[in-house]
């Protein structure tokens, strides 16, 4: 009723009031998703199920092992990208109730800033895999921009200006920057991960 509407909104307000800078957050996540992976393998340490299924245990103990040294690769490389977590940040934010915490990762205004979504970007943005599913329709964007294909053949003049909204991690602007010499590109994101994550490419 009225009364959680009330209740809700007050938690929301002392979240935005405690909530500290983009690489504690990012950080704070981060560590929910490394102790995801401890806790998700956690039964291979069952006497009785080594014993039944010594093999398996010890690949997914392999696994494991695998998968933590890259989550603290991750946990290097958003040091270096975003800066050092705060300590008093995340302990503030711990202050607060559980399950207010969930907005942060799911509200529209906020899914740029999540973690899942600046490791989506950089991989399909800036690495050969990602180049490879979307290189096309950057291209596509680029043909069009010097005027190829269109009926007024007019594209983009020298000295043209593009605006690229919703840039991201900014590889379409950084392409069209690079196909268009003579033209003057800009990127405009709202998101402050996705932008300090277009930084270190």
């Amino acid at each position: 009723g009225i009364e959680s509407v009330r209740d809700c909104c007050a938690s929301m307000q002392l979240l935005r009031s405690v909530r500290p800078p983009l690489a504690t957050r990012l950080a704070l996540q981060h560590a929910a998703l490394l102790g995801g992976m401890s806790h998700e393998f956690a039964a291979l340490d069952e006497p009785e199920l080594q014993q039944s299924l010594p093999r398996h245990c010890a690949t997914m103990k392999a696994y494991q092992a695998e998968l933590l040294a890259c989550g603290a690769a991750n946990s290097a490389a958003l040091a270096t990208v975003f800066g050092r977590a705060e300590d008093r940040g995340a302990d503030r934010l711990r202050s607060v109730v559980w399950p207010w915490l969930e907005p942060l990762a799911g509200t529209a205004e906020d899914e740029y800033e999540h973690l899942g979504s600046v490791w989506r970007h950089m991989a399909r943005d800036w690495t050969a895999g990602g180049a490879a599913q979307t290189g096309h329709l950057r291209a596509e964007v680029l043909r069009l921009l010097r005027g190829e294909g269109l009926a007024s053949g007019a594209g983009v003049p020298p000295g043209g200006e593009v605006l690229v909204l919703g840039c991201g991690q900014a590889r379409l602007a950084w392409t069209i920057a690079s196909g268009l010499p003579g033209a003057r590109v800009t990127g405009s994101e709202a998101s402050e991960a996705q932008l300090r994550g277009s930084l270190v490419e």
